[in-house]
């Protein structure tokens, strides 16, 4: 009898495609598997490729078992090595929510090339265009423009990490306590359900 939340980790399979599929899975953006598969193994055509992405991703296939198990060890050896923390996370969402534009540009109000922004300006910032505008031996103009990272949406998941905000069906029960612990202390013994 298997127990999926306990399952034996399967013997790698003679195939070092199933291993090159873990790979190209963990390093894609899109996380799709068969557009995966199709990389891996371009001899398929599209039918046998989401055929073979449907086995994959089924822990109970025996394929699948071998590709999550893969999967789940590539994730604890990379994440570390990567130093990717609970901290970490937070702090480079800190960084998006908390950037200034004001810091693109120094005293003067000179804007700042890329190599000049400071490390927390500089990972708040997700695309640079310049342009060329005049170039002579005297002088070059480029026109710069930064993008930064939405603020809105990255204050957001911190203030959900820490709880600033919550849904209707969520709870905040160090709000909530004070105000329950007064009630109860009020409550008469009669018709309380609480024992005092």
């Amino acid at each position: 009898m298997n127990d999926e939340t306990n399952v034996t980790p399967v013997e790698p399979p003679n195939d070092q495609r199933q291993l090159r599929f873990c790979e190209v899975y963990l390093s894609s953006t899109h996380r799709d598997p068969v557009k995966c598969i199709q990389e891996v193994y371009p001899e398929l055509s599209l039918e046998q490729a989401r055929g073979k992405a449907g086995q994959f991703m089924r822990p109970q296939h025996k394929a699948g078992r071998y590709i999550h198990d893969v999967i789940r060890r590539m994730h604890q050896d990379l994440l570390p090595s990567m130093r990717v923390t609970e901290g970490s996370v937070i702090a480079q969402v800190a960084r998006l929510a908390f950037s200034n534009v004001k810091r693109l540009y120094d005293d003067d109000g000179r804007m700042l090339t890329p190599d000049e922004l400071d490390y927390d300006t500089a990972a708040a910032v997700t695309e640079v265009t310049e342009r060329v505008l005049k170039a002579n031996e005297m002088e070059t103009v480029v026109e710069r423009k930064y993008k930064l990272a939405e603020k809105g949406k990255h204050l957001e998941m911190l203030g959900r990490y820490m709880q600033l905000f919550v849904d209707k069906n969520e709870t905040n029960l160090n709000i909530v306590s004070g105000e329950m612990l007064d009630l109860i202390s009020k409550g008469n013994d009669e018709d309380s359900p609480i024992p005092k």
